[in-house]
């Protein structure tokens, strides 16, 4: 692979990387501001239904609600959930407004208690935890995301005031006489500030889920046509402003090896020459200076300098040396080895020959 193409992987791998992990870091924060929002939504149902709560509670202390009315309706009609006066009692007025909250966000309502009058307010296992944190009044509230089930669930307790002693309270002062509630049921000598019940809402995690989707595919939309912008622009980036000039580069230092490596040749065959012409100099005597050679024939020289009459005449052939400086001192000539460049001083031999 091309040092080219390994750059142009690299940086689009790193925009794919740093993509990646952006889309990541985004769904979680896109899940926790969803679970945040849809948690402040059903915090905002209970303290709305809270303050419906006591707003019917002050009426009915000032005495906006005509009582004997309204139970003489319920005793004639049997039905107390369907009537009037169910409806003045608080705390159901406070479950009401959040059931038509619950109702319209898509949330899931229940009032889970402990001794339930209504059998449908029975809790679940999952309830029962819920009410063993809120019921010794220690929390304000319930918020737990359950991936298991995929579901938030919110709760808040529902602490007994003053009002609903006279349906709770102490059974001595039953309005009866007999232990019971003006509708019926068994007082349970409950307390002002006890814990009994809350308010659960449910919501499925799915609704978080689609706003996260449609949150990445958002960000995808305009990142994937930016990360070819960028892929594309840095790939004719890369061809002009790395890989060119790295390539000429390389040629360069391609050349100058080359080049260095025949200088280092030419100096060794320099030295080479200029040795050999040393040693063919200083073998060849009176034949590498401007002296000729004797004539043939003519006797040879005594050591000391005579003439050695008892050997004769000794014939002088012209030595090979002077055939082999010529152009060897041509040679060193060219190659700049002698000064002046010139072998006119090397013997002639063509007449002796």
């Amino acid at each position: 692979m091309k040092i080219g193409t390994k750059i142009i992987f690299a940086a689009l791998a790193a925009v794919a990387v740093t993509v990646a992990v952006t889309l990541v870091v985004q769904k979680f924060v896109i899940e926790r501001q969803g679970i945040d929002l849809t948690v402040g939504t059903m915090r905002a149902a209970v303290l709305e239904a809270e303050n419906v709560r006591e707003s019917i509670s002050r009426l009915g202390q000032r005495g906006a609600f005509d009582r004997k009315k309204l139970f003489a309706e319920f005793q004639a009609s049997g039905d107390l959930r369907n009537s009037t006066v169910y409806e003045t009692i608080p705390v159901v007025a406070a479950w009401e407004a959040i059931a038509k909250v619950a109702q319209q966000e898509g949330f899931e309502f229940r009032v889970p208690k402990n001794h339930a009058r209504n059998p449908k307010n029975a809790p679940t296992p999952d309830e029962l935890e819920i009410l063993k944190v809120l019921e010794p009044g220690a929390h304000a509230e319930y918020v737990r995301v359950d991936r298991a089930s995929n579901r938030i669930i919110f709760a808040r307790p529902i602490k007994l005031t003053q009002d609903c002693l006279s349906c709770h309270g102490d059974p001595a002062t039953s309005p009866t006489h007999d232990g019971k509630d003006a509708v019926g049921f068994t007082m349970e000598n409950w307390k002002a500030g006890e814990v009994h019940g809350a308010f659960v809402l449910k919501a499925d995690l799915s609704r978080v889920d689609g706003v996260v989707l449609g949150g990445m595919l958002r960000s995808l939309a305009w990142v994937l046509p930016l990360t070819a912008g960028i892929g594309v622009g840095f790939y004719f980036f890369n061809r002009r402003m790395i890989v060119r000039p790295l390539h000429q580069s390389i040629a360069g230092l391609k050349t100058a090896s080359a080049s260095a490596e025949l200088n280092a040749q030419t100096e060794s065959l320099d030295r080479a020459v200029a040795a050999l012409v040393t040693l063919v100099g200083g073998a060849g005597g009176p034949h590498t200076t401007d002296v000729a050679p004797p004539p043939f024939g003519a006797k040879a020289p005594a050591a000391d300098g005579g003439q050695d009459t008892d050997r004769g005449p000794v014939p002088i052939a012209p030595t090979r040396l002077s055939a082999i400086s010529t152009p060897v001192r041509s040679s060193a000539w060219r190659a700049g080895a002698l000064p002046g460049g010139t072998t006119s001083k090397l013997p002639r031999q063509s007449a002796a020959r």
